[in-house]
């Protein structure tokens, strides 16, 4: 079966979702604002980045001058650029830019980002339906249920 960006854009909205109910998000992604996030994109940077991943962090905040570091690009980035990260993981944005997905796969370390992998590699997508749950945290079996979950957007 052949896959489209909706499908990615579907299966990092629900990695974020599972992610959420296991209590496994950064500080950013668990309390979504725009400042938060691009703070986690900061301690990401710091933490290092391979050849893709930084490439996903110039393109989003447009600055593709390699002399740069991450770190320095994101400081630079205008909080306002986040905002529609947040849009896409509270909601589950209809049609959001591609870079607006990527970012946040790269923040949720989703397996086989970026897209351009996603799509060519048929077993990721069963990597990425597994549960998270850190020790301590009780599961639904357990008697504890996740906040309720939405309804991805039907945009096809």
């Amino acid at each position: 079966m052949t896959k489209v960006f909706i499908d990615y854009q579907q299966a990092v909205w629900a990695y974020y979702l599972k992610k959420k109910e296991g209590n496994s998000l950064s500080y950013g992604l668990a309390f979504l604002t725009p400042a938060k996030l691009k703070k986690d994109c900061e301690m990401r940077c710091k933490k290092g980045l391979n050849k893709r991943d930084e490439k996903v962090i110039r393109l989003f905040c447009g600055e593709l001058d390699v002399s740069k570091s991450c770190e320095t690009i994101i400081k630079r980035c205008d909080t306002d650029r986040f905002r529609p990260l947040v849009n896409f993981l509270k909601e589950g944005t209809n049609k959001p830019e591609e870079k607006n997905v990527e970012l946040p796969a790269l923040l949720l370390e989703f397996p086989g980002r970026p897209w351009d992998l996603w799509k060519d590699n048929p077993t990721l997508e069963e990597q990425a339906d597994k549960p998270f749950l850190d020790e301590g945290v009780q599961s639904e079996e357990k008697g504890v249920l996740p906040e309720k979950k939405r309804n991805f957007r039907n945009i096809r």
